[in-house]
């Protein structure tokens, strides 16, 4: 909530090595007050909706799902579910 952006990411994975990816590019997170945030899962929705009810900067990190090609893959509902959140604005935070 205090935080000038928002990563919001599938895992511990993740969590862990955002940051380091952006240390090597030479970005500190930390310092530029941008969070790496654990929803531990694919539920991305209930926090795009806060993010964007409070206004604030963020960024989704998530994958295609599978990627072997025996199924559909989940990532492009996810992505659709990821939009629809953020297009419903400040009145749908609440839902």
């Amino acid at each position: 909530m205090f935080a000038r952006g928002v990563i919001f990411v599938e895992g511990d994975a993740e969590e862990a090595l955002v940051p380091v990816f952006a240390a090597t590019m030479g970005f500190r997170l930390d310092e530029l007050g941008i969070t790496v945030c654990n929803v531990a899962g694919t539920n991305f929705r209930p926090y795009v909706k806060l993010a964007t009810a409070l206004n604030i900067s963020f960024a989704v990190v998530t994958d295609w799902d599978p990627l072997d090609g025996t199924k559909p893959p989940l990532g492009r509902n996810r992505t659709l579910d990821i939009w629809e959140a953020m297009s419903q604005g400040v009145g749908a935070a609440a839902r």
